[in-house]
């Protein structure tokens, strides 16, 4: 049977690899707001990072409601992390992140006046995982189902919520 650490193993195994995420925060006219995000980096502990221009609507958003939900996809895998967003201007932590292709949004370089980090602290998380060794036991789970009538047992390296 799996531990709660082996649930978040599970989680941080599938979101490492993600190079985008759907952000989604509160719009002022209270609705959900999703935009596609590049990864910056996600960390060890599971903060995700990506870059933002100062300006930006999200930055608004995430100022007057710092409760954002990412949203993870592949073919086989996909994740929902929930969490907490800030808006930092550190310049190490903008230096420690920059990437050259950032200069398209950013001309003046990781010195740029209008660049920002948004950092996600992750509360909890949930994820589907079919990939692998588990895509294979999910579709034995399914022809025996379809056989026998009942639904799909999905073990909990396939499918879990996890407290992050």
């Amino acid at each position: 049977m799996m531990q709660a650490s082996d649930y978040r193993k599970a989680f941080y195994d599938i979101v490492k690899d993600f190079r985008f995420a759907i952000l989604v925060s509160q719009s002022s006219g209270e609705r959900p707001h999703g935009r596609p995000m590049s990864i910056a980096e996600i960390s060890d502990d599971g903060t995700v990072y990506f870059s933002t221009s100062i300006e930006s609507g999200k930055v608004a958003e995430i100022q007057n409601d710092s409760d954002v939900l990412l949203t993870f996809q592949s073919r086989l895998q996909f994740a929902i992390l929930e969490g907490v967003a800030t808006v930092s201007r550190d310049r190490a932590l903008i230096a420690r992140l920059w990437k050259q292709d950032w200069n398209l949004w950013y001309p003046g370089g990781k010195d740029d006046p209008s660049i920002a980090i948004i950092c996600v602290t992750a509360s909890s998380g949930e994820y589907w995982d079919q990939s692998g060794l588990n895509g294979a036991k999910f579709l034995f789970q399914a022809v025996k189902a379809v056989v026998t009538g009942t639904q799909p047992q999905v073990s909990g390296e396939q499918h879990a919520k996890v407290e992050l």
